[in-house]
């Protein structure tokens, strides 16, 4: 098995020199997610509906801005997070966008609501990997931290934090799961800024459901 030998450099295990650096780089990302683990309950987690009402509905303001996603800094060295965030915000311009396009149509009022979404937490587990590593690379997880900020006062108007992990079924399918845990997401938010634009309400995306 010369060909699977690893040679210490700089502190970290290299596959073979013989080996293209995708390869290598493919093989620090499965060490890294497999150091992450299958489970993740972040502190006081409950579930999405814990999210206290906005100060006032979305509906009082007449135009929106959503920005773009942004990453917490300690998950920003693993490429497939940054990824993620990618994906996320094509799902939430392709889903939330159209809404509140049609919102804006019809508005009276000329306040602008910013909608900042960012990543907390993550992993998420790749094509690549669910292909080399199959289950044991565990699963996937998302936390995002939703914040509406009034644009001319810089008021936060409200804040949702919403979980989501991918079903087990990603052990078995080549990250299939896995993606669609990122377009989960986007309609949670979505579902959240339409659950709160003509009242108030809080809460999360759906019915209580136990966050795992």
């Amino acid at each position: 098995m010369s060909n699977q030998l690893f040679n210490e450099k700089k502190g970290k295990k290299y596959i073979h020199k013989r080996y293209k650096q995708w390869t290598r780089s493919l093989a620090d990302t499965i060490s890294t997610n497999l150091g992450l683990g299958s489970k993740y309950v972040p502190a006081a987690a409950g579930n999405s509906l814990d999210n206290k009402p906005p100060k006032e509905a979305f509906s009082a303001f007449g135009k929106y801005i959503l920005e773009d996603v942004t990453l917490a800094a300690e998950y920003q060295n693993i490429a497939l997070n940054n990824g993620t965030v990618r994906n996320l915000k094509h799902n939430l311009d392709v889903n939330l966008g159209p809404r509140i396009r049609l919102w804006e149509e019809d508005a009276s009022s000329e306040r602008t609501l910013i909608i900042k979404t960012n990543i907390e937490k993550v992993k998420f587990i790749g094509a690549n990997v669910r292909i080399w590593a199959g289950a044991f690379a565990g699963k996937s997880w998302i936390t995002t931290k939703i914040s509406f900020v009034d644009q001319a006062s810089g008021e936060l108007v409200g804040e949702s934090v919403l979980h989501r992990v991918a079903a087990i079924g990603s052990g078995w399918t080549p990250a299939r799961a896995d993606y669609k845990m990122i377009e989960d997401m986007s309609n949670d938010i979505k579902q959240y800024v339409i659950n709160n634009y003509l009242k108030p309400v809080g809460g999360g995306a759906y019915p209580p459901k136990k966050f795992r």
